[in-house]
């Protein structure tokens, strides 16, 4: 946003004692100008293009915010973001995972992660779809950087355009991004299938791979026994090559800019990566050998599969809801909740007969599975924050005292920016306590 740069530049550059044309201080308006952007683009930033935020860096204090490739944040004030465990750590860079918008990995990694999140959920497919034997294995094993390690320091006051060139510095470099793959993907598994082939829940890289949606076509019509699939970590490389020059420059402007001085034991991380070849041969049962199952039993694996699904997606986002009951849900979302609601009243469970009901009255009302699952997350696990109780408490209160004034909804509008809590996050707060 320019807007937020422009203003952190008048208010770490603009005299004290500089007024404007109505008489107000440059430097207050300015500070109180960037705070309001400040909060607007933390609040909206998963909205962003990924090519937008796909790179942050948090840190303890603004600097500068002339980066073109990188999104800087105040790691106190971060966006609705996931970490891996320990993290964020400050002026560390990551990258966002590219289908799921509220994950960010460390950058040192992030090549490793995605290639091993991607098997892993290729085999998973495979398995649901009967296989009896994979064998994975890596198909190059070596790099255009060979058997380096990195000892580099970068002192201050280098010149940004030279910066990659400048300061002291002791370079040993190394890219074990192969190595690193083959150590941890070499996987030979057998299996014993039994179930019909199937697809399973929740999967991320299956709707952006038309390989493996042929590939599923051709194992459901019964002749395909043996599959050979090679994955490339170029695919699912969201850092391009071309860009790393242009990346680590600014990483190491930023740094220089916030301490004056630079260390970094990995300049590899910043070096063009060979691309990492991995083989996947999976053999299948035959089709006619699998047993269909009792619609008893598909009623229960469906039960199974919707509930543990529930809570994967639930423990994943902690307190964190990034996939909540949107503001403008339809009448037609809302009677399918009220008709949900019901079911969980007397028990707090739903059974197969009335999961089979539900299914039949999501499919006649035009509610996708998806949508429906996001419904029923929704009402068993909201999964508030601290700041978002407390706003839904005192509007709780106002709505029990009778229709809320329009002084009320200034002083809760107050609440709400002090609270942290966008406008669209309130209004789904709002939301889910008038269903209630």
């Amino acid at each position: 946003m320019n807007a937020r740069k422009s203003c952190l530049y008048v208010a770490k550059n603009a005299p004290a004692g500089l007024m404007n044309e109505d008489d107000i201080s440059i430097l207050e308006d300015a500070t109180n100008d960037f705070q309001i952007y400040e909060d607007y683009y933390i609040q909206h930033f998963l909205e962003q293009p990924y090519n937008e935020r796909k790179l942050i860096v948090p840190v303890q204090s603004y600097t500068d915010l002339s980066q073109k490739k990188l999104a800087v944040v105040d790691i106190n004030n971060l966006p609705a973001i996931n970490f891996p465990m320990g993290h964020p750590v400050a002026n560390q860079l990551y990258v966002g995972h590219p289908y799921i918008p509220s994950k960010y990995i460390p950058f040192e990694n992030y090549e490793l992660e995605l290639i091993e999140d991607k098997i892993r959920e290729f085999s998973q497919i495979m398995q649901y779809l009967g296989a009896t034997e994979i064998n994975i294995e890596s198909v190059n094993s070596s790099s255009n950087n060979k058997d380096v390690n990195t000892d580099q320091k970068l002192s201050g006051g280098a010149d940004y355009k030279f910066i990659s060139g400048s300061g002291n510095g002791e370079r040993y470099i190394t890219n074990k991004l192969l190595e690193d793959i083959s150590q941890h993907i070499n996987l030979h598994q057998k299996f014993s299938p039994k179930k019909t082939p199937m697809l399973p829940n929740n999967l991320v890289w299956y709707q952006n791979e038309p390989s493996w949606q042929r590939l599923y076509n051709q194992r459901m019509q019964g002749a395909l026994l043996e599959h050979e699939e090679r994955i490339e970590t170029k695919k699912s490389q969201v850092v391009e090559n071309s860009e790393l020059k242009k990346i680590s420059a600014e990483v190491k402007w930023l740094f220089v800019q916030a301490n004056g001085n630079w260390e970094q034991s990995v300049e590899e991380k910043f070096e063009a990566h060979e691309n990492a070849i991995l083989s996947i041969h999976v053999k299948f049962a035959p089709l006619d050998s699998l047993g269909k199952t009792s619609v008893q039993d598909t009623i229960k694996g469906t039960i199974k599969n919707t509930m543990n699904s529930l809570t994967s997606y639930a423990s994943s986002v902690g307190n964190i809801v990034h996939k909540i009951l949107p503001v403008d849900m339809t009448d037609i979302e809302k009677e399918y909740l009220d008709e949900l609601k019901a079911c969980l009243e007397e028990d707090g469970e739903i059974s197969s007969r009335e999961r089979r009901l539900l299914n039949c009255l999501r499919e006649r009302l035009g509610i996708t599975e998806e949508r429906a699952e996001e419904l029923e997350v929704f009402l068993l696990n909201p999964q508030l924050t601290e700041e978002e109780q407390e706003y839904l408490d005192e509007y709780k209160i106002c709505k029990e005292e009778g229709e809320i004034s329009s002084r009320e909804k200034r002083l809760l509008d107050k609440l709400r920016v002090k609270l942290r809590i966008s406008e669209d996050r309130a209004r789904e707060l709002e939301s889910s306590l008038d269903l209630n």
